[in-house]
């Protein structure tokens, strides 16, 4: 990896899904997954992603409050902002 390629977190509760977007992605893009928003939050700790590809619905913390805490992960630790989808 040289470091120019898009880095993008899938965090879908279902395996079929993370593989299908994966693998329409991994050509262009540096593809990391997450089962879960828990399991998200602690990969983007160890790497800030630039696109995050999350499922709306998933057990624990859906979607929407993956986003809240991306956003406030951002703010307050002065991150570059990702693109959410």
């Amino acid at each position: 990896e040289d470091g120019s390629a898009t880095d993008v977190l899938v965090v879908d509760d279902d395996v079929v899904n993370r593989i299908v977007v994966s693998s329409i992605l991994a050509t262009r893009c540096c593809i990391r997954t997450a089962a879960d928003a828990q399991a998200a939050l602690a990969l983007v700790q160890e790497r800030w992603p630039d696109v995050v590809i999350t499922d709306m619905e998933m057990p624990g913390m859906d979607g929407l409050a993956l986003a809240r805490r991306l956003r406030a992960l951002e703010a307050g630790q002065g991150r570059a902002r990702c693109l959410l989808i």
